[in-house]
């Protein structure tokens, strides 16, 4: 399921961006895509903790993802089972 949001890449007045509960995101403005939390780190040089919580602000939700065989919490320390990378 994908959820609009205002991009946190550039200054927009208007939700132009998309983020699904997997983690993707994709902004039809400035065309920023891939994983959230990955441009993060990029993007405002976040190490993986400061990145999650940035996650959480910009989409109100506590960060967790469940994939195949893997689960990871929102703590960022928790991991069981395998992930592609």
């Amino acid at each position: 399921m994908w959820t609009k949001i205002i991009c946190p890449f550039h200054s927009e007045s208007r939700a132009s961006a998309c983020y699904s509960s997997d983690g993707g995101f994709k902004c039809f403005a400035c065309g920023t895509q891939g994983s959230l939390l990955n441009l993060l780190m990029e993007r405002e040089k976040l190490d993986r903790g400061g990145a999650i919580k940035r996650y959480e602000e910009i989409t109100g939700e506590a960060y967790s993802t469940v994939r195949e065989g893997s689960t990871w919490k929102s703590s960022g320390e928790v991991f069981t089972g395998t992930r592609d990378y």
